[in-house]
């Protein structure tokens, strides 16, 4: 279901969507899933289009491809909604199973509080998204410094929270909307809190083992060239 990231400036929220990008790209093919980024945050996220699963990635410079992207991926929900009406299908995983045809698309918006800063009018639409895009495969990944940044009725449709470096009892509760009886390690970018079932200390693995954030992207950028090197079809739709 739509994912919830909310950690402290600095505390590790863009690692972690690196590490939760880079094993999709690694563990399935661009038939199964693919993924669409609005990058509002350090930048770090770009090298990901290079990626046979990336259907396109924005930034906080150029609205009119926010808007592209979200509408790509209105598009993409309502002809799902049709065909799934029309194959008398009540669920992606059904859907998935008999037809292996409609990847799973993950959108990552990292930082939401300045992404609908940036973007006011398209607030509705990822309220939208949120509220049907999982029931059809479609899934939101949202990071934020806290989970006011959020506003409620797209809050509600956000089920799974993780909460990273935050800094109280309370602040892990309002991420994991449950009641918790411990707190991640201090001053440990990446280390976090998660339900499994019940709240468990994390700590983000970076995805390659190197000595400097600007070795990682040169790491990732390395990698994911050489895969799209060998993807010349069933590539993300753009």
């Amino acid at each position: 279901g739509n994912l919830m990231v909310v950690g402290s400036s600095g505390g590790g929220k863009t690692s972690f969507i690196q590490t939760m990008l880079y094993a999709i790209v690694m563990q399935h093919p661009p038939q199964v899933v693919n993924f669409y980024i609005a990058d509002f945050s350090s930048q770090n996220l770009g090298v990901f289009d290079l990626a046979p699963h990336s259907g396109g990635i924005a930034y906080g410079t150029d609205p009119d491809r926010n808007e592209k992207l979200v509408a790509l991926l209105l598009k993409e929900l309502n002809q799902r909604k049709e065909d799934f009406k029309s194959k008398e299908v009540g669920s992606y995983k059904e859907y998935a199973k008999r037809y292996q045809n409609k990847p799973a698309i993950v959108f990552v918006i990292d930082n939401f509080a300045a992404y609908t800063e940036s973007n006011p009018k398209l607030e509705e639409s990822i309220l939208l998204l949120s509220r049907d895009g999982s029931g059809y495969g479609i899934y939101l990944v949202l990071t934020c410094s806290n989970t006011n940044e959020i506003r409620g009725k797209i809050r509600q449709n956000l089920p799974f929270g993780i909460g990273i470096q935050l800094g109280d009892q309370f602040e892990y509760e309002n991420a994991l909307n449950c009641k918790v009886e411990i707190t991640a390690e201090d001053r440990t970018p990446g280390r976090g809190l998660v339900l499994s079932p019940g709240p468990q200390e994390f700590q983000t693995a970076l995805c390659k083992r190197v000595l400097s954030q600007g070795s990682i992207v040169d790491a990732i950028r390395l990698d994911l060239t050489k895969m799209g090197d060998a993807y010349s079809t069933d590539r993300a739709v753009r």
